[in-house]
């Protein structure tokens, strides 16, 4: 930056906001399904200034009440300004959150969309409590840390293959890990990402 005041202008709060688009009752489940988001500044104009986060522009993240499911998608600009779009197949039938993050300048925007998954497929929610997941020959422990509401608090993954730390992790969208959580209502959404301390365990800081 040039100077101080060129610094506090590139640090001015930053009032965009992104809708999604021909939003319906409900969608099916099943279906490949076009999702569309339009983005706007404050003056209600398509907001063109994004900056890329992650590798990435706009992230979706999509939370399936009743199916526990999670998936990552990067929507694409459309052509149209402002409008960012990407196609889903939701598995079942249920509540969903959609969660949209974008990024102008420095600041990381996000709008919670509840939506709506209709079809005979309909899983009720079940939840239990589990630390460890096995997955393609990785096991990844979650240490028992305590956790408290609105503290700050530190999630600790052990990673280990044939009863050996994973030292070798490759970073993925600029980071070596990815945590998305949502609340059982769906209500909350919380996107951050971990780092590797000395001792080769991951971490992340969560309030």
């Amino acid at each position: 930056f040039a100077d101080f005041a060129e610094y506090k202008y590139f640090l001015r709060k930053e009032n965009s906001f992104g809708i999604l688009l021909n939003q319906p009752k409900s969608y099916p489940s099943g279906v490949a399904t076009s999702l569309q988001f339009q983005l706007s500044n404050s003056e209600l104009e398509p907001q063109t200034e994004l900056t890329q986060n992650h590798g990435a522009f706009v992230h979706a993240v999509i939370f399936g009440q009743g199916s526990l499911t999670q998936d990552h998608l990067h929507p694409t600009f459309s052509g149209k300004p402002g409008v960012w779009e990407t196609t889903h197949t939701f598995p079942s039938a249920g509540k969903y959150l959609i969660a949209l993050d974008f990024n102008i300048r420095n600041q990381t925007i996000t709008e919670l969309f509840p939506i709506t998954v209709t079809g005979d497929d309909v899983i009720e929610p079940k939840y239990t409590e589990r630390f460890i997941d096995e997955h393609d020959g990785y096991t990844l422990t979650l240490r028992k840390n305590p956790i408290y509401a609105k503290y700050l608090s530190t999630l600790t993954v052990d990673i280990q293959k044939d009863g050996k730390p994973v030292t070798n992790l490759t970073p993925y969208l600029n980071s070596v890990m990815h945590v998305t959580g949502v609340d059982n209502n769906l209500l909350h959404y919380f996107h951050g990402h971990g780092y590797i301390p000395e001792n080769q365990f991951l971490q992340f800081l969560t309030g």
